[in-house]
């Protein structure tokens, strides 16, 4: 917690309630609510009022707005640095199977390259698809009979990968290597002034198409959240499975807190953004509708129920 910084908060907007993880509520002095409706992000300073709807990703922009005087601007100057400095990529020794063969490279005549497409073209990925994610498989080994689904960085550097068998029958669905999941899925495929959807799996995230980020499971990497939080994402969809309604609905808390327009994608019971296939979860999408605080309340309500 930046004491200094909350000091400095309290002598230009008032006094403070603390709410969930870092974000902490002021009286709006926009509206003049008589309740704290104004949070702020204490880590990525963006500010928003949940009653009228002014916000902001700077501080430096927030006390301008209040008519903050020089000497308050001088100090928040020295909490908050106008350019924002990302965290330094993290170095790792993560390289594909050796027994790794590439899927674009089309081999029609070998029997388990054909079984691996038929299954992809029956989850809705196809040969283009599978070039642009750069897809591939092992005949053996520690991945033998599975699909690779690599993860690069912004830089094309592998920071990951994940992997599932095309046989139908067998009996080890998944198997991951033993490498931090503290990435940003398909970061290289990303561009962050567009909306983004964050799925759980690499094959959900494919079925989607553009802008679709998987998690590689149901809790955000530090990592992502720090990208979505100093970003100029507009709009974040959050369309995780339907049995981790829970968790979609703390992310959603989480960025709305933030400042962030949060959508969350209801899928019916059982179903995944991938079993829906391209035009379903599309469709799902494009019809969710923007969180506010009162419908993630009774969200929040059901799911204790």
């Amino acid at each position: 917690m930046n004491v200094g910084l909350l000091n400095l908060l309290n002598g230009v907007l008032g006094s403070y309630t603390r709410k969930t993880g870092d974000n902490y509520a002021f009286h709006c002095p926009f509206c003049n609510h008589p309740k704290k409706k104004l949070e702020i992000h204490l880590v990525s300073h963006k500010w928003s009022c949940w009653v009228c709807s002014a916000k902001g990703r700077k501080l430096h922009t927030l006390f301008k707005r209040v008519n903050a005087n020089q000497e308050q601007l001088q100090q928040l100057s020295q909490y908050v640095p106008k350019t924002f400095i990302p965290t330094k990529e993290e170095k790792t020794n993560i390289s594909l199977p050796k027994q790794f063969i590439p899927l674009w490279e089309e081999r029609p005549k070998d029997f388990l390259w054909n079984t691996c497409v038929e299954y992809l073209q029956s989850r809705g990925v196809y040969m283009c698809d599978i070039q642009k994610y750069r897809l591939g498989y092992c005949e053996d080994g520690t991945y033998k009979d599975m699909i690779i689904f690599p993860n690069y960085n912004r830089y094309g550097q592998l920071n990951y990968f994940t992997t599932r068998s095309f046989l139908r029958n067998s009996s080890t669905k998944f198997r991951n290597p033993p490498h931090s999941k503290n990435v940003i899925g398909f970061e290289l495929q990303v561009n962050w002034n567009l909306p983004v959807v964050i799925v759980e799996s690499a094959l959900d995230a494919i079925t989607i198409g553009n802008n679709s980020i998987p998690l590689y499971g149901k809790i955000i990497p530090k990592r992502l959240k720090e990208k979505i939080l100093t970003s100029d994402v507009s709009k974040l969809y959050v369309a995780l499975d339907s049995d981790a309604r829970n968790d979609a609905v703390e992310h959603c808390r989480y960025f709305m807190n933030s400042g962030i327009e949060v959508y969350l994608v209801d899928l019916p019971n059982g179903a995944d953004p991938n079993s829906l296939g391209r035009k379903r979860i599309r469709e799902l999408i494009d019809h969710s509708e923007m969180m506010v605080e009162d419908n993630l309340f009774e969200l929040q309500i059901k799911s204790l129920l």
